[in-house]
C-alpha cells in the first residue's frame, strides 16, 4: 500500500477512535501497556493488546485497513457498536465520487 494510503488510514482511525475512546485505550504507534495496539512490522500490520510487556491476542494482517477493523473489533469487544464505528472509519477512507 502506498504511503499516502497508509497516512489516510492512520488519520481516519485516529479521528474515529478519538471520538469514542480515551487515548489511554489504544496506541497507533506500537506497544502501550493495557491498550489495543497497532504496529507495522516487516511490511505487515499487527494488532495486539499490550499487557505486562507482552503482545497478547496478536493478529497479523497484510494491510492497514484489515488491521484497523480488527482494532475496532478488539476495542468494542465485538458488540453492536462495532458496525457503527467501522462505518465511520470507512466513510473517512473511501473517496466520494461525483
Amino acid at each position: 500500500m502506498v504511503r499516502e494510503q497508509v497516512e489516510v488510514c492512520m488519520k481516519a482511525i485516529q479521528e474515529t477512535l478519538s471520538h469514542e475512546y480515551s487515548s489511554a485505550s489504544y496506541s497507533l504507534d506500537g506497544y502501550k501497556e493495557d491498550a489495543v495496539c497497532l504496529q507495522e512490522s516487516d511490511g505487515k500490520w499487527i494488532v495486539y493488546v499490550g499487557y505486562r510487556n507482552q503482545k497478547d491476542d496478536l493478529k497479523v494482517f497484510p494491510n492497514i485497513v484489515e488491521a484497523c477493523l480488527e482494532m475496532i473489533k478488539m476495542l468494542t469487544g465485538g458488540d453492536t457498536t462495532t458496525n457503527t464505528i467501522s462505518s465511520t472509519f470507512f466513510s473517512k477512507i473511501v473517496a466520494k465520487t461525483a
